[in-house]
C-alpha cells in the first residue's frame, strides 16, 4: 500500500564539503549512479513507497534545472517547493518549515538528497501521530534529524519566523510528542548493512560503499520510545510574559520558553535582562531534560545554543561537557 504522506527531498544546500578547491561547484544531488542521477535514483527508488514526492529548493534556477534532468529519466515528476521569502529562517529549517507550510495536515517525511544507499521502507514503517515527530536515533544518542517524519499539525509559532533559526532539529525539540526509532536495532534485527544511513560529505565517500543492493522482506521495526510533554501554547495579548515562559518551563517545554524569550526580546521588551537570565535557564535546563531523557545530541545542541545566543556562558565547564558529548554520539564536525 502506497502512502499518502509526502515525502520530500531537501536539495537546497551548498555542498560546501563536497567541493574541491580551484573547481567548478558541483551538485551532490546529482552524482550519477549507473549513468543515473541520484536525485532521480532517490525519486525511483521512493516511488514504490510514498504516492506524494516533493522536492525542497532554495532557488528557481535550481528548480529547473533539476526539473529538466528529471523530466529526461522519468515520467512522475515530483512537486517542487521554493524556500518562502517572507521569513528570517535559514538554511535546512527554512526548507523544513517551507515543505510543512506548503502541506498543511498532511504527514511528511523528510529526506537528504545525498543518501545513495537509503533503505525507504524502514521510513515507510515509521508511525507518527498527529502533533509528533518521529526520528531515528543510533546506539550512541546521534539521531538522524533529516530523516524525521512528522505528523499533520506540528505546532510552530507564527511569531517564530521572524527569529533566525537554522538548525534542522527546531521542531523536534518543540515537539508535545516525540517517537524515537532505535535505528542500530532496526539493522540489527533485520541484518541490514550500518552504511544504509551513510551520507556523502566529501568527494570519494561514495567509493567506500559500493555495494547499493541488499535483500529487505518484511522489516522487524521495535516500537518506539515516547516522550510527551503537554501540548504547547502561545501566549495572549494580556498575558504576563514572566508567567508564561515559567508555565512553559513547568510544562518542560525548555526550548519553547527560550524561543520567546528571544522573540520577547526581539520586540524590545523591558525587562531585556530577565529575559536573557531566563533564556539562560531555559537552554540549561534543556540540556538537562534530553540528557535524562536518553538523548544525547539534543543535549549538545542546547549547550551550543547556550553559548552562541550567550558567549558570556561559555566556560571550561561547558566547553568540556560539549566535548563529551560531541565524543559519544560521534559527532562530525561541519567545519572543512
Amino acid at each position: 500500500m502506497m502512502l499518502d504522506s509526502v515525502l520530500t527531498i531537501l536539495a537546497g544546500g551548498t555542498s560546501r564539503r563536497y567541493q574541491l578547491k580551484n573547481s567548478q561547484w558541483q551538485d551532490k544531488a546529482l552524482i550519477r549512479i549507473n549513468q543515473i542521477p541520484l536525485l532521480v535514483h532517490l525519486l525511483k527508488r521512493s516511488s514504490i513507497y510514498y504516492q506524494n514526492l516533493c522536492i525542497s529548493v532554495n532557488t528557481s534556477q535550481r528548480k529547473e534545472n533539476y526539473l529538466n534532468i528529471i523530466s529526461s529519466h522519468i515520467s512522475r515528476v515530483p512537486d517542487f517547493v521554493l524556500d518562502f521569502q517572507d521569513t528570517q529562517l535559514k538554511g535546512v529549517f527554512l526548507g523544513i518549515y517551507s515543505a510543512l507550510r506548503k502541506y498543511p495536515n498532511k504527514k511528511v517525511q523528510f529526506i537528504p538528497s545525498d543518501r545513495p544507499f537509503l533503505d525507504f521502507k524502514i521510513l515507510s514503517e515509521m508511525k507518527s501521530e498527529k502533533s509528533s515527530v518521529s526520528v531515528l536515533q543510533h546506539e550512541t544518542g546521534m539521531i538522524e534529524p533529516l530523516l524525521s517524519l512528522y505528523g499533520k499539525n506540528i505546532y510552530f509559532p507564527e511569531e517564530f519566523k521572524q527569529l533566525p533559526l537554522t538548525r534542522a532539529d527546531v521542531l523536534i525539540r518543540l515537539s508535545p510528542n516525540l517517537q524515537i526509532y532505535n535505528a542500530t536495532s532496526i539493522l540489527k534485527e533485520n541484518n541490514l548493512p550500518s552504511y544504509i544511513f551513510d551520507n556523502i560529505n566529501v568527494q570519494g565517500d561514495f567509493t567506500k560503499t559500493k555495494e547499493i543492493t541488499y535483500d529487505v522482506n518484511e522489516l522487524k521495526i521495535p516500537e518506539p520510545v515516547e516522550i510527551k510533554r503537554n501540548e504547547s501554547f502561545s501566549p495572549g495579548n494580556s498575558t504576563n510574559v514572566k508567567d508564561f515562559l515559567k508555565e512553559l518551563m513547568e510544562n518542560d517545554n525548555f526550548y519553547l520558553a527560550f524561543l520567546w524569550s528571544q522573540y520577547f526580546i526581539m520586540k524590545s521588551h523591558n525587562s531585556v535582562k530577565e529575559l536573557t537570565s531566563i533564556g539562560k535557564l531555559c537552554l540549561n535546563k534543556e540540556y538537562l531534560y534530553w540528557l535524562n531523557n536518553g538523548m544525547p545530541f539534543l543535549a549538545l545542541h542546547s549547550l551550543q545554543d547556550l553559548v552562541y545566543f550567550f558567549p558570556e556562558e561559555e566556560n571550561k565547564r561547558i566547553t568540556k561537557e560539549i566535548d563529551k558529548l560531541k565524543i559519544q554520539i560521534k559527532f562530525k564536525s561541519k567545519k572543512m
